[in-house]
Parts: C-alpha cells; structure tokens; sequence
C-alpha cells in the first residue's frame, strides 16, 4: 500500500489486509472471531504515514488465525504470482487519534 493522498500532518495507525476465499461476502463484516473458518487477517501498525510513503507486508507480518503470511494455506493461494487471483485481499487503514 502506498499513501497517496495529502496529509497537513503525519499519522499514525494500523493496516488491516483480510484474504477470503470467495467474492461473496466483503471480507472485513465476515471475520468475526472467535469463530471457526475465520478469514485470514494481517496487520501492521503504521508509525507516522506520510505521503508516498509505501506499506510492506512480508512474512514477519503477524495474522490471525495464521501467525505469518508464510503460513497460509494452499486453499487460500501459494504467496506467488501465479496465485493472484485465487482470493480476494481488501486491505483498512485505523487511524490513531493521539492527544
């Protein structure tokens, strides 16, 4: 992800990216835990984001209910090009209110 809009000021927060297996259903009102068959979800808190600023996630990214990117399942498509396309990722900025 990378932010593209104009900010007057950093700031900071956390990215949500949830993978699901199928276009159905807007992944982020399924995953409700605790559930079984919960969608995958991967976040990442974001210090101070600032414009053109580029969000990575890798395999040190902590999810739930699988720990790293790495450990998703073939179900949910092999981390690799070929697998685009597979699932449907919809990615959520939190912004932090800091006082």
């Amino acid at each position: 992800m990378t932010i593209t809009s104009s900010q007057s000021e950093p700031k900071e927060g956390r990215l949500h990216v949830i993978f699901s297996k199928s276009d159905e259903q807007e992944p982020r009102f399924y995953s409700a835990w605790p559930t079984q068959d919960v969608e995958p979800l991967f976040s990442q808190d974001l210090p101070a984001l600032t414009k053109g600023q580029s969000i990575n996630f890798d395999a040190a990214t902590r999810g739930f209910p699988f720990a790293s990117l790495t450990d998703l399942p073939a179900l949910y498509g092999a981390m690799s090009c070929k697998a685009f396309g597979q699932y449907l990722s919809r990615s959520m900025v939190q912004f932090f209110q800091i006082n």
